[in-house]
């Protein structure tokens, strides 16, 4: 018989260093595990903080300048002032994930045609005394002067009614017949300081009192002058009765510079294409907006406005939640000096100079509103100074949109709220119901209506109650028709209450937005500030949705 004990004692102790053995495999990998979390844990926290500097020349040319090579910005990067000035010469684009810091007192210089685009941040924050300047690389003596030619009442100064400075008033120009040639127009561009040159159509005549208009039937240009008045001037006519009914000459610019000296060296501007934003509560939590990371305060712009092939640009050109700006001066740009499009966001400018720009002084396309103009300058401009455009909403899709009907509404109810109202073709009943909805003691709300559609006008009435029952008193009443839209309504207390009937049968689809504030929700308000000597009008609104404020 084979004694089995010493098989038995090797089994125990093999088992023993494969259980060791696997004891210390887990602790091993457990701990690998552990550090790349931590490590994953702190680049989260510290790999924003990260600082790139390749872009950055260690040493300055014979001008004294800095190199900022340009190029795409995918960490942090901070130009100190000890470095300042510094010369970019190439496009700056700051990718989603990238960060520049401009301390205060830096000056930038930048080439013919470069600029900064911002998909992340931009934060720049000077102070009082020591401003951060942006500007070209070699600065004009003196700014230019204004041309004696405009374009007004079209979408934008590049095209509309033709109007001539003649005897220190405008004045428009009629024909008694098309006899205006290609040539005539592109000398009106060119005057203007653009390319290009095409006929814009007939302007009717404006209504109520105007100053008597010139004739110009024929300017009999060649192609070569740089002024109208270079043209058959001479044959020009001015007095009562001239034009009698003929209407007014529309001229259509292409959105091109000419290569004049006074155009050539600037720069193009900074450009916020949708960049990175939070959301965040305002008004003692009630309402919700985005906040743009990046920030503008002691900034001065200079000479921006001509892009790539001389294209025109803003200075401060915005598409999305535009950054936030205080003490920020736009001076001698080439085009508008601030433009800020399709925001989904409140605006705010404050304590801001807007001179001498070639176009708008600020121009604003907006379906939220509340733009805030405050302690602003706005003067000496080539377009309007300020024109707000309100344009609406499409609803691609219905994220964050809610049934009136099924909607539960809270006490401590959060803004902005958007709702749908439809009723179905195939529904043989009438529809109805309502919604109550409240903020703080010390706020009002603020019903837009948005957009409907309607198969059938008039089918459908809103009631709006100012109070928490239909026994308060009667806001507005609104029965929707297509291609109509009712003014916003506001309420005198916290609480607002909302009925809705449609009639069977019917196909409606209908937007409306809640929203809460300390007064009623404004489009724009321009508080404190001057807005005077734009060679256009001084201020101006389309499609006005609820209301402007005038301090």
């Amino acid at each position: 018989m084979v004694n089995s004990e010493p098989n038995s004692v090797f089994l125990c102790k093999r088992n023993k260093l494969i259980y060791r053995w696997r004891t210390l495999h887990t602790k091993f990998y457990t701990f690998v595990f552990n550090f790349l979390i931590l490590s994953h844990a702190l680049c989260s926290v510290n790999c924003e903080n990260e600082i790139d500097s390749s872009l950055i020349s260690d040493v300055k040319d014979f001008n004294g300048l800095t190199e900022f090579s340009g190029g795409l910005i995918t960490k942090k990067l901070r130009l100190d002032k000890s470095s300042s000035p510094y010369a970019v010469r190439e496009d700056v684009i700051i990718d989603a994930s990238g960060e520049l810091v401009v301390e205060p007192g830096v000056e930038i210089r930048f080439a013919p045609m470069v600029g900064i685009t911002v998909h992340g941040t931009l934060t720049a924050k000077g102070t009082s005394d020591e401003k951060i300047v942006f500007t070209n690389l070699n600065e004009p003596k003196r700014s230019p002067s204004l041309p004696k030619v405009r374009l007004v009442d079209g979408p934008t100064i590049l095209g509309g009614r033709l109007q001539i400075l003649h005897n220190g008033i405008w004045r428009g120009v009629c024909s008694n017949s098309r006899n205006w040639t290609l040539a005539d127009l592109e000398v009106v561009c060119r005057q203007l300081g653009f390319q290009g040159g095409s006929w814009g159509g007939w302007w009717d005549r404006q209504n109520g009192v105007s100053q008597p208009r010139l004739l110009l039937e024929s300017p009999d240009c060649r192609g070569t002058e740089t002024t109208i008045e270079e043209c058959n001037w001479s044959s020009r006519q001015l007095g009562a009765g001239v034009c009698d009914y003929h209407p007014d000459i529309g001229v259509q610019c292409l959105p091109y510079h000419v290569t004049s000296s006074n155009i050539v060296q600037h720069w193009r501007g900074l450009s916020f294409l949708y960049a990175r934003h939070d959301e965040a509560f305002t008004q003692s939590n009630t309402l919700y907006i985005s906040l743009s990371r990046s920030q503008l305060s002691f900034v001065d712009i200079r000479f921006a406005g001509s892009g790539r092939d001389y294209n025109a640009t803003s200075a401060v050109h915005v598409e999305g939640v535009p950054p936030r700006m205080s003490s920020v001066s736009v001076v001698n740009s080439a085009y508008n000096g601030i433009n800020i499009t399709s925001p989904g966001a409140p605006i705010t400018l404050d304590s801001c100079t807007l001179r001498n720009s070639r176009g708008y002084g600020v121009y604003i396309n907006s379906s939220i509103g509340a733009a805030l103009l405050n302690s602003c300058q706005i003067s000496e401009n080539g377009g309007d100074g300020v024109k707000y455009v309100h344009h609406e909403e499409t609803f691609f899709q219905r994220k964050k949109i809610f049934d009136f009907c099924t909607l539960t509404t809270t006490s401590s109810q959060t803004f902005p709220i958007t709702v749908t109202l439809e009723q179905s073709l195939y529904s043989p009943s009438r529809k109805e119901c309502a919604q109550n909805f409240r903020t703080r003691w010390d706020q009002v709300l603020t019903v837009h209506f948005l957009q409907t559609t309607t198969d059938r006008n008039d089918s459908t009435v809103i009631n709006v109650y100012d109070g928490s029952s239909v026994n308060d008193n009667l806001l507005a009443s609104v029965t929707f028709r297509n291609s109509t839209k009712a003014q916003s309504v506001t309420s005198t207390r916290n609480t607002l209450f909302i009925t809705y009937n449609a009639e069977p049968r019917t196909e409606v689809v209908t937007f409306i937005r809640v929203t809460s504030g300390y007064r009623k929700w404004y489009d724009l308000n321009i508080t404190d500030s001057t807005v005077e000597d734009n060679n256009g009008r001084g201020i101006v609104i389309e499609n006005l949705r609820s209301q402007i404020h005038l301090l």
